[in-house]
């Protein structure tokens, strides 16, 4: 994968994900890692996760470049573990959250579609097509069909959750963007030549126009919606009774952090900046503290897939550029897809806001001012205090 200098910060990109890229090598212990509600999520089955990732960047199959990947990303090989088994729980919990809720998925439809993107990727022969699905993190083509099967499970849970702003929700929101409906104006707001900074106790509900009010709800929805859905899928997971086992000391990706060099370095980032694994900038607060700084976000294409979510290994392709245009990064050009995991700094806060909430096959641009990117910092291409405009396509959520 192509290491973008812009956006990118860990070295590692993390998956949480069960049933990605398997080795066909001994990769380590055997035995249970963890059970969620009793049932049990094999020891070999993390471990091939983990080491998916490290087959994709050969240069982590040395033990020192490995341990410095861990160490920039702010991990061990304990915490590393312990993310992909509770990436695994949570897709143990939803399945069985859809099945009690009855759903169930076309089956057929899944393989028509495999078949659809075989043709319009134009690939020649089988080969080519895995050689296609490994290049994005699947064993094979049965496990591009269990991703899609789970994802059309998810969106089903997720088209069935239901949330509804509290009046107080919908002041704070019109506080923080009240120019969001095209056309209307706050009453008192009119004739202001710069922005009005508006408590959300002064905003009177009853005062703005009932499909005005409406517009207001959907973009809340629209804000709001991804992020509710994410903290419920997180609340099935911490009332559920997940137990951890030691790791065992031979696993494969288990290596020596001593032999770390330190944090990988990126010319286009400050020092400071390091990955945070406690942070969330995707979430509702992040998102609307990001709105009102003035990230502007249009959907282009509403993707039909799965839902990008704080905590969820994304792929993208992107395209970057200043105001007067010009290109400063991008990989829409035949380059791999950009990987991150969303919400956790790994990228300027601008992305980690502008991207929650997109769907799997959707388009969206964002226009991301300069505190929310990179500030007054002068990298060359970017010059202090630029905005930045992306066009970014969601093309996997793992």
């Amino acid at each position: 994968m192509k290491k973008t200098k812009v956006l990118l910060v860990a070295a590692l990109s993390l998956s949480l994900a069960a049933g990605l890229f398997g080795l066909t090598a001994c990769v380590g212990a055997g035995g249970v890692a963890a059970t969620i509600n009793g049932e049990p999520i094999m020891e070999k089955d993390v471990t091939e996760s983990i080491e998916s990732m490290r087959a994709q960047n050969p240069e982590y199959s040395d033990p020192a470049a490995w341990a410095e990947a861990m160490a920039g990303s702010g991990l061990t090989p304990e915490s590393l573990r312990e993310r992909v088994i509770k990436g695994m729980a949570q897709e143990i919990l939803l399945k069985k959250e859809a099945a009690e809720q009855g759903f169930t998925v076309d089956e057929d439809a899944i393989r028509e579609s495999i078949e659809n993107t075989k043709a319009t990727t134009g690939v020649e022969d089988d080969a080519a097509w895995l050689e296609m699905l490994q290049a994005y993190g699947y064993k094979d083509e049965q496990a591009y069909f269990d991703s899609l099967h789970f994802n059309e499970l998810q969106n089903q849970l997720y088209d069935s959750f239901e949330i509804v702003p509290s009046d107080e929700d919908l002041r704070t929101f019109i506080s923080q963007a009240p120019d969001a409906v095209d056309g209307f104006q706050l009453p008192g707001t009119e004739d202001a030549e710069e922005p009005v900074a508006i408590s959300p106790d002064d905003i009177d509900l009853g005062s703005i126009p009932e499909d005005v009010l409406d517009q207001y709800k959907d973009l809340w929805l629209n804000n709001s919606r991804g992020m509710a859905f994410q903290e419920w899928v997180e609340e099935l997971l911490e009332n559920a009774d997940l137990v951890i086992n030691p790791m065992p000391e031979n696993v494969s990706y288990n290596v020596d952090m001593d032999s770390a060099d330190g944090t990988p370095e990126d010319e286009f980032y400050p020092e400071e900046d390091e990955f945070d694994d406690t942070s969330d900038y995707s979430s509702s607060e992040a998102v609307a503290d990001a709105l009102a700084q003035g990230l502007e976000i249009n959907d282009e294409v509403v993707g039909t897939g799965a839902i990008a979510e704080s905590g969820s290994l994304i792929s993208v392709h992107y395209e970057g550029t200043l105001e007067d245009g010009t290109v400063f990064d991008s990989n829409m050009e035949g380059d791999e897809p950009f990987q991150l995991t969303l919400g956790r700094g790994q990228v300027i806060r601008g992305w980690d806001a502008g991207i929650a909430g997109m769907q799997e096959g959707g388009t969206r641009t964002l226009v991301i001012p300069a505190p929310l990117a990179y500030g007054d910092a002068d990298l060359g291409t970017i010059p202090p205090n630029s905005t930045l405009y992306f066009t970014v396509e969601l093309v996997a959520v793992n």
